[in-house]
């Protein structure tokens, strides 16, 4: 039975892989609207966050930039469907617009390594591919829940190049390994660690739970950072690289780790409202503080 509803699942997704990108966007689109009209469980954490992060934002304004957010997320559901799925030109194409790609390629008498700081905004599937069109990568992934979706997640990830490892204590070693003769690597900088995977520090002013592995990458490589995003436009994509604060080489990982939440903040600002706001990004509190989700 569970390898028929495999099938099932898989055959659709490779269907709806087919989509043009502006049909997948709209039926996306919809499934962000009945989301927000259901008050899904994603609803209630996107407009909880919106609220601790923007607390001087007026009401009405909340509110519009978490239904904006909703939507925004219905559309990535299936816009990473198509870019598993097709082509290298197909995605070059639809990359209308690059900003910073100076940056994230360096120097050529620079051997450094680099590290690419991606949020969960927009879509970081494709900010991920085309950065694997600039230079050498390799990435740390979680494997899916639904194990028979590994193979096309793996696949669609790799096409261009790039290489995936797992987030295990051999994943990292073959990243130090990469960054250390000059290749790149792509790391989500706002997924809540494991326990003793970070500290807590401030983000949108509130305590945060952050990872440290990116400052103790920068530590043991001496590489570079550089932040990224590809935020959805009316063509297609435009993909920005931008500078990071300079704090995040501190040796103070309090410092470091404070610096990178700093540059989060600065790549959400580029667009809220396709930032992922439904992520529980503050389900770990300090010691004593009162949870934050309890729906």
């Amino acid at each position: 039975m569970r390898r028929i509803k495999a099938r099932i699942i898989l055959g659709l997704i490779t269907l709806l892989g087919k989509l043009p990108l502006p049909m997948a966007r709209g039926l996306g689109g919809g499934i962000g609207r009945l989301a927000w009209r259901a008050n899904s469980r994603e609803v209630k954490v996107t407009r909880h966050n919106i609220a601790l992060c923007f607390p001087a934002m007026p009401a009405d304004e909340q509110r519009e930039l978490a239904r904006l957010s909703v939507i925004e997320s219905g559309k990535l559901s299936l816009e990473v469907l198509l870019v598993w799925q097709r082509s290298k030109e197909w995605l070059l194409q639809r990359v209308v617009k690059v900003r910073g790609a100076e940056l994230f390629r360096g120097e050529k008498d620079d051997k450094r390594g680099m590290i690419l700081l991606a949020p969960h905004i927009g879509n970081w599937e494709v900010l991920g591919l085309y950065a694997s069109t600039l230079r050498d990568m390799a990435s740390l992934y979680q494997p899916p829940k639904q194990a028979f979706l590994e193979p096309l997640m793996t696949k669609g990830r790799e096409q261009y190049g790039a290489k995936l490892l797992p987030t295990d204590m051999k994943g990292v070693a073959g990243v130090l390994k990469y960054l250390k003769r000059g290749a790149a690597t792509g790391i989500l900088p706002d997924q809540v660690p494991a326990e003793a995977g970070g500290q807590f520090a401030d983000f949108f002013g509130q305590p945060a739970f952050t990872m440290s592995l990116i400052c103790r990458l920068i530590d043991k490589t001496g590489c570079r950072v550089v932040a990224g995003a590809a935020l959805r436009t009316k063509e297609g994509f435009e993909v920005i690289f931008q500078e990071v604060p300079q704090e995040i080489f501190s040796l103070d990982e309090s410092t470091a780790i404070t610096a990178m939440n700093k540059a989060v903040e600065e790549v959400v600002a580029l667009c809220p409202e396709q930032y992922q706001w439904e992520y529980k990004r503050f389900r770990k509190v300090p010691k004593g503080a009162p949870k934050q989700y309890r729906f």
